[in-house]
């Protein structure tokens, strides 16, 4: 949709130079919300350690780990609420327990945004209503199958 907030999270997030509380808002630099909100959203993906850097400048892309920088990018999803997401092997670097925590996350805070991932994890499939196979045939890669995923409710 034209009018939709949307957010696009790739395998390496870009972290911009800054304060970690302006890398958390980014690209939102302005947006009215306090420390201590921000400090219990790192603490929900799992970042509690940084809690009291929020104000510190650092060049967060290469102090954090591709783990960390991935569930910090989490982190700015569920301050900013979009409403369509796009996940591009947004959880490659994390373990399946961190994987299922950050996408448990997204489906409980925003049950209303839509999600398109693309992972190779099977791990993912739970937390997605419909799969898309990619498959390449001559020459051309193709939609081999849509289907709907046989699912639980992830978040319990």
């Amino acid at each position: 949709p034209l009018e939709a907030r949307v957010a696009f999270v790739p395998q390496k997030p870009y972290l911009p130079l800054g304060t970690l509380r302006e890398v958390m808002l980014y690209p939102e630099k302005e947006m009215d919300i306090g420390d201590q909100a921000l400090a219990t959203m790192l603490d929900r993906v799992g970042l509690s350690a940084l809690q009291s850097r929020l104000h510190d400048t650092d060049r967060w892309d290469q102090t954090l780990s591709s783990g960390e920088r991935q569930r910090l990018a989490f982190a700015r999803l569920l301050i900013a609420k979009p409403e369509v997401i796009f996940l591009d092997e947004a959880t490659a670097a994390l373990d399946e327990t961190n994987e299922a925590l950050m996408m448990g996350l997204i489906v409980a805070e925003l049950p209303d945004a839509t999600v398109v991932s693309v992972g190779h994890r099977p791990g993912l499939e739970q937390f997605h209503h419909r799969k898309a196979s990619l498959r390449r045939i001559d020459g051309r890669t193709r939609i081999d199958t849509v289907g709907v995923v046989n699912r639980a409710d992830p978040v319990a």
